[in-house]
């Protein structure tokens, strides 16, 4: 299988889902967009995965790369081949593909359960009905498109996980954490200054890391489970 993968940012790599890429033998394409990078031809890859980011999907005046990104995307899911998106990724499936997304009255940034629906779904069938996940985001899909189903839920999101049609997944979470993976997102001032900000102070923002971290097994458990579900879709 030949992976494609959408970047937004230097810290939010494919992380997890490349190692089981790597380990399934599978070739991953990453294009970093947000270093100029232009969007290939998409007839060439059998999966596509975009990852998530600190811009917003209207952002398309400090990040123009978002509307062939969001054109792609659209283009993508129309083919039928099966789609992932992570967090940012989650979004821009919503407004490609006609939903629209929206400021979060409260943020959400925690480690908290995810309650799935539906258990006939490809993807949501490998995981269980209730499972811990990381979450970090101050938007969320408002209104989805026609032809979702909506899978799961946090207490904080009520769109925590979607099917567009029958090909194109949309996580809000974040399944791809690593060990180490969020502890380097906050080498960044700028995260660092949103979670401080989200949670009330510095020190409750560490807490959420360490709280992240201890969690990072069971995370690499679940995205394991969905890759190998996505990539059976390819």
């Amino acid at each position: 299988m030949h992976l494609l993968v959408f970047q937004h940012s230097a810290g939010e790599p494919p992380a997890a889902f490349g190692e089981h890429a790597k380990i399934a033998g599978d070739e991953v394409t990453v294009v970093r967009l947000f270093e100029g990078a232009r969007i290939p031809k998409l007839n060439a890859y059998d999966g596509l995965l975009v990852m998530g980011g600190p811009m917003d999907v209207w952002d398309i005046d400090t990040h123009p790369w978002l509307t062939p990104e969001i054109a792609a995307i659209k283009e993508w899911v129309d083919t039928g081949k099966p789609y992932l998106g992570i967090c940012l990724g989650h979004q821009l499936l919503a407004e490609a593909t006609g939903g629209t997304c929206a400021r979060m009255a409260v943020p959400e940034i925690a480690v908290a359960d995810v309650r799935l629906f539906d258990a006939e779904d490809p993807i949501a069938a490998a995981l269980p009905q209730r499972f811990l996940a990381m979450h970090w985001h101050g938007v969320e899909v408002k209104d989805t498109p026609e032809n979702t189903v909506v899978l799961g839920r946090s207490a904080g999101c009520a769109n925590q996980f979607m099917r567009v049609g029958e090909n194109a997944w949309g996580l809000q979470f974040h399944p791809e954490l690593q060990s180490g993976t969020i502890t380097q997102w906050m080498q960044d001032s700028g995260n660092v200054a949103c979670a401080s900000d989200w949670l009330g102070s510095e020190a409750e923002a560490w807490e959420f890391v360490e709280a992240s971290e201890q969690q990072v097994e069971s995370f690499l458990e679940r995205s394991r489970a969905i890759y190998q579900r996505f990539r059976a879709l390819c």
